[in-house]
């Protein structure tokens, strides 16, 4: 969302007349945000990981009501254990989309342990084989897309940008798993993808073996 400000001598602020509190709210950045995230778990007598910390600043963004919540919930949960990053996927909100996240980095990043096993929790948690494709298809685009503008020069600010990833969180891994890849190996990894949803829609393979031997392959290549 863009950040508006108010001109001193708009309709806007001469309209509350000139005895008005004006107080300025501007949104935090990530290392900001983090600390914020940090002193918060302590005021509720919790310990985070590092992790956990990222995580749920990535989860609920810059809504620091939102987090405060969610902040509050989790220590109550941790007790006097450290709060960890399962933790927060485990009960804050779109953790499910998170974790898609974590399943798309660990088959790039050829971790087919952890790979399998975030791919197995979340077909059982109801996510469906074709959004597990299609998240793993759009994070393929991303490193291509990615690579292709560093090598142009461009800036990761400007990046992000041009690729549509706003969320710093998600542009950092971005950037860092394109640092593993070149674009002809991915063009690869995009081909095997969309070849596997193809022989699901065609019947030719069941959609749950063809995700298993697909995520296996792919994150031990």
């Amino acid at each position: 969302m863009e950040q508006v400000s108010l001109r001193d001598n708009g309709l806007a602020l001469k309209s509350v007349g000139p005895s008005a509190r004006i107080q300025e709210f501007r949104r935090k950045r990530r290392a900001e945000l983090e600390a914020w995230v940090r002193d918060r778990f302590v005021q509720y007598g919790a310990s985070p990981t590092r992790d956990a910390v990222a995580r749920i600043a990535w989860l609920a963004g810059s809504d620091t009501r939102l987090l405060d919540q969610e902040i509050k919930k989790l220590a109550l949960y941790a007790g006097d254990q450290e709060v960890t990053q399962q933790d927060v996927d485990l009960m804050v909100p779109d953790a499910r989309e998170a974790s898609i996240f974590a399943a798309v980095d660990a088959v790039l990043e050829r971790r087919p342990a952890v790979a399998m096993r975030l791919l197995y929790s979340l077909l059982s948690g109801g996510s469906s084989v074709q959004s597990v494709l299609s998240m793993l298809a759009r994070q393929v685009r991303l490193l291509i897309l990615t690579i292709e503008l560093r090598q142009q020069g461009v800036y990761p600010d400007e990046l992000g940008k041009r690729i549509g990833l706003t969320n710093q969180y998600a542009l950092d891994k971005t950037l860092r798993q394109s640092e593993n890849f070149d674009t002809d190996h991915l063009a690869n990894i995009l081909r095997r993808l969309l070849a596997a949803d193809l022989a699901i829609k065609q019947g030719e393979m069941d959609e749950r073996l063809a995700i298993e031997i697909l995520v296996g392959e792919l994150s031990a290549a």
